[in-house]
């Protein structure tokens, strides 16, 4: 064989060995389909089984969550922020929390969020059917129901509170605080350390029933008129970004005199007032000469709600806008 058959054997060879080379590149680049999109890490060579090799999905990417990883989001303009959590703390005012009823009912027609919703005394009650799904207009029902039944008798009586448990406790009674789709935050008295704890879990009734009593335990316990009801550190730790407290006690007036009852409502009145600067926002509701402790005059009550109501979704809406 002659030597310029030689070189022509030898060129076809390297041929052949350069187009068996680019194959073998191809195939290494070519992603399989069941790999993550975009994502071309090799298990062997990080020294991870296959069960904890990272795993970014189509469905993450159109959700626009997980990670950010370099090559795989040069199709997003942007990544949306997750949503803001608004927490609502509702303050005490025994028959006054009605007022709450056409909040969230306002709440629902602007389109607030509410993620976490804490309460004290009767707000407590509120709270909770909140938590439970209960509508604003269902929540005013049982209310009128209650109302109703309370004619001539006096607060926290045993009359009084046997219409509690009937016409507002029906609903969630048998639940723990943990069973609801919101997250439901309620104080609760600690008899072995001698102070409140935040209860995000546990029996439900016991919590109520320190809550809507808490105005003659206020009595028994006077250092709890100094008790801080709203810790922002709490909150803000629990994931709530917008803290909004609302007060119902711009003025603290009986139709039937009680002195206990007054002089309660006062120390819940000026803790709540002293500690509004450990929230985002903090909303006086104005109930003018209504009295706490009889229904008289609910649907002016509830108009006024309504008003004030639009005016607190908007400085909720306009916080979690900016």
């Amino acid at each position: 064989m002659n030597i310029r058959c030689m070189n022509k054997y030898c060129e076809i060879f390297l041929v052949c060995i350069l187009l068996l080379l680019y194959s073998c590149s191809n195939t290494e680049n070519e992603q399989n389909p069941a790999d993550p999109v975009g994502v071309n890490f090799d298990a062997g060579d990080l020294h991870q089984s296959n069960e904890n090799k990272i795993l970014i999905t189509e469905r993450d990417l159109q959700n626009k969550q997980g990670p950010i990883v370099e090559g795989i989001n040069e199709n997003f303009n942007e990544v949306k922020n997750r949503q803001k959590s608004v927490g609502i703390i509702l303050g005490p005012g025994l028959n006054r929390t009605i007022i709450y009823a056409s909040m969230f009912a306002i709440f629902a027609k602007k389109g607030v969020p509410v993620h976490y919703v804490a309460g004290i005394g009767y707000g407590a009650i509120v709270a909770s059917m909140h938590a439970s799904n209960m509508t604003g207009s269902k929540i005013e029902w049982c209310f009128y129901n209650f109302f109703n039944k309370i004619k001539g008798k006096k607060p926290f009586s045993k009359a009084w509170n046997a219409a509690v448990e009937e016409h507002l406790l029906t609903q969630i009674n048998g639940k723990k605080i943990e069973d609801f789709d919101k997250v439901l935050v309620l104080p609760m008295w600690d008899k072995n350390k001698k102070m409140i704890n935040y209860q995000k879990r546990g029996n439900l009734q016991e919590a109520l029933q320190f809550n809507y009593n808490l105005v003659t335990f206020l009595e028994e316990e006077p250092s709890l008129s100094e008790f801080n009801y709203y810790d922002r550190d709490y909150f803000k730790n629990s994931g709530v970004d917008l803290l909004v407290a609302v007060n119902l006690l711009d003025n603290v007036k009986f139709l039937d005199i009680d002195g206990i009852n007054m002089l309660g409502y006062e120390k819940l009145k000026n803790n709540f007032n002293r500690n509004k600067k450990y929230v985002d926002i903090f909303y006086n509701f104005t109930a003018g000469n209504i009295s706490m402790d009889q229904p008289e005059n609910v649907p002016d009550l509830l108009l006024k709600a309504s008003k004030e109501s639009e005016k607190l979704s908007e400085l909720i809406l306009e916080e979690l806008n900016n």
